[in-house]
């Protein structure tokens, strides 16, 4: 059977309302993608390394076929859903043509666009690797069936001067972690919390009366984010689509 490595590496990527988790692609608690599996002539390739490129993103290489060919996959979240570059890469003074497959379990509402394109499931691609060169696909994944999100403006250009040089970097991290939970309702901007599955502005279980999220505009009422409770005051006991390890494989609430 071929190998089961959708999602192992324990890496998260957000862009709310998007969350790319170990366990799949979630929009707005909606798991539209459970399964992404990578194979190159019908292998897994071997993982070697991965690390968080941002908030949002996310870099894991691998090998394929021997130590010469090597697979990059990097990985962004965006509001809407996400996108992977899957890049091979070859070492070796000779081409490699190889096969790569793309294993991919999707809601109906999920669509999938690659560049170049690819017709059927699964998504497979001749790659042909000139010597010392390499060879690109993109995918993006994107939930259709809600209005679309655009994604606000990110990475605030916020410097900090110090004597200890890792202190800018920790603001830097610090202020596009936050960007990365920010979601608007109408004129206000709100950081959302149940990070990293839910990036709801609307409670989903308990209370109806807890702030969703925490406002960062100017509207506030008595302390809480009044557009989510606004929202979901008029449907209490609202459940939340996908939430890991409840429901069906695709991510349902049952």
């Amino acid at each position: 059977m071929a190998a089961e490595v959708a999602f192992v590496d324990p890496i998260t990527c957000l862009a709310a309302p998007a969350a790319w988790l170990p366990e799949g692609l979630f929009v707005d608690g909606v798991r539209i993608l459970s399964r992404w599996d990578v194979l190159v002539d019908g292998a897994a390739p071997t993982p070697v390394s991965s690390h968080r490129a941002g908030a949002s993103s996310a870099v894991f290489s691998a090998v394929a076929a021997g130590p010469e060919l090597t697979v990059v996959r990097r990985r962004l979240a965006e509001p809407m859903g996400g996108t992977e570059t899957i890049t091979l890469s070859n070492a070796a003074d000779v081409p490699m043509t190889v096969t790569v497959t793309v294993l991919a379990e999707a809601l109906a509402s999920a669509r999938i666009e690659t560049t170049p394109p690819c017709a059927g499931t699964p998504l497979t691609w001749t790659a042909e690797v000139p010597p010392r060169g390499s060879w690109q696909v993109e995918a993006r994944i994107t939930r259709t069936d809600i209005p679309p999100t655009a994604r606000p403006k990110r990475f605030s250009t916020l410097r900090v001067t110090a004597d200890d040089p890792r202190l800018d970097a920790l603001v830097r991290a610090g202020v596009q972690d936050l960007d990365a939970l920010r979601r608007t309702a109408g004129p206000d901007a709100y950081y959302s919390t149940s990070s990293p599955s839910h990036l709801t502005l609307s409670p989903t279980r308990g209370s109806v009366g807890r702030p969703p999220c925490t406002p960062a505009g100017p509207r506030r009422r008595g302390g809480h984010a009044t557009p989510g409770s606004q929202r979901d005051h008029g449907r209490p006991g609202a459940a939340v689509h996908g939430h890991p390890g409840r429901g069906d494989p695709l991510g349902h609430a049952t």
